[in-house]
């Protein structure tokens, strides 16, 4: 790969995948920044540092397509990593919340680095769809972080957790026969992050929202959009369709989605404060992302590990607890909890321990070990009564 002198300011990205490129690189690309993605994938890297490019296909409306360059990209372990970051105006985060673990080590070795110059403050913005992702993040640096240079850590870096709302798909083969690193994107560009873990002054990215009282956005976001998805996915696997927009507009399926809708919009209003009116917008900006017929997105990615999906506070479940805490009727929850008990795929490990789980326990038994819930909890007798109409549903 040529290297090249550059003034541009430079931004590190951790992850390389569909959500790394097709949005974040994007969106730095925009903002004029030189890219560095942090990659494990040894082929992904070679492609990338031979090709010193890629392209972004916009769905919908190809005049905004890209050509994201300059970028480079380097293995964790490479000591330039460390180089990398002690340069950073900015470093995002979007490698799957399970493998957050993983970047403590090359992020710690580089704030390390960082915090020994004179480097100004550093905002890491985490964009995974993962619970506490920032907060996870931050506890396996700060342990890695010598004692000397610890004490400056929380006033020097700041650690924002990020909603994606922006969806990225494989490119077409057409797409990448000509370009192999190509990827499709959404035409949706609002990055929303927490405001309140900003340090210093955010560098200037276009479509960065830094939002105030974080945390009730987010949950916001898991019980509307996530819950929402997971309702159409479950559902669309159980009626077999294929792809998310498929299942999002089958009438069968959106009478039980419009009613999640209404349940968790009660609960966001009721324990947020937010406006009925807009949280009805918010419900119906999500239901035209899940029906837009230009993301062609299985199913199967959709509902990928059920079991994290049925835990006491993720989208399904803590929709549903959080719904009851704050004095609303379910109906339409329960049906949605009883379809992603009855997901089956013997290719997701998950699945295939949900399956083991169901068949040891019988569905109760199994809701209440995901879920957390103590025996006798009304969300147990209200799934369970919901299999007549999840079953009206699959024969609709």
């Amino acid at each position: 790969m040529k290297e090249t002198m550059t003034t541009q300011p430079t931004a590190v990205v951790f992850g390389a995948g569909k959500i790394a490129r097709g949005f974040l690189g994007h969106i730095l690309y925009r903002s004029g920044y030189d890219i560095t993605f942090v990659e494990v994938a040894p082929g992904l890297r070679d492609l990338l540092n031979e090709r010193g490019s890629y392209t972004v296909h916009i769905l919908g409306a190809p005049a905004l397509d890209a050509v994201v360059a300059p970028v480079r990209a380097l293995d964790p372990a490479d000591p330039a990593v460390t180089q990398a970051l002690v340069a950073a105006d900015i470093v995002f985060v979007s490698v799957g919340g399970q493998n957050l673990a993983a970047v403590a080590t090359p992020l710690a070795a580089g704030l390390t680095a960082r915090l020994r110059t004179d480097a100004p403050p550093l905002t890491i913005i985490v964009c995974e769809n993962w619970r506490s992702a920032a907060a996870t993040l931050r506890s396996g640096v700060e342990p890695l972080i010598p004692a000397d240079v610890r004490q400056d850590l929380a006033a020097r870096v700041g650690i924002a957790e990020a909603t994606v709302m922006r969806s990225a798909i494989a490119a077409t083969p057409a797409q990448l026969a000509a370009d192999p690193g190509a990827v499709q994107s959404q035409d949706f560009w609002l990055l929303p992050l927490d405001g309140d873990a900003v340090v210093g002054t955010l560098p200037p990215v276009e479509t960065l929202d830094p939002v105030p009282n974080f945390a009730n956005a987010l949950e916001r976001k898991l019980y509307t959009y996530n819950t929402a998805n997971a309702t159409i996915s479950f559902l669309g696997c159980l009626r077999g369709h294929t792809y998310l927009a498929e299942a999002a507009h089958d009438p069968a399926i959106l009478a039980v989605v419009s009613r999640v809708y209404e349940e968790t919009g009660q609960a966001m209003v009721r324990k947020f404060g937010f406006a009925e009116s807009d949280q009805r917008e918010y419900a119906a900006r999500s239901l035209a992302k899940f029906q837009d017929w230009a993301i062609v997105d299985p199913l199967t990615r959709q509902v990928a590990d059920p079991v994290r999906k049925l835990g006491p506070r993720d989208r399904l479940v803590g929709a549903a607890l959080t719904a009851l805490d704050q004095g609303v009727t379910l109906t339409a929850l329960p049906v949605a909890i009883a379809a992603a008990l009855r997901y089956r795929n013997a290719d997701d490990p998950s699945a295939v321990r949900l399956a083991a789980l169901v068949a040891a326990r019988g569905e109760a038994g199994a809701l209440a070990e995901l879920g957390e819930l103590r025996p006798g909890h009304p969300l147990l007798a209200l799934v369970a009564a919901a299999g007549p109409a999840l079953d009206a549903v699959i024969a609709a």
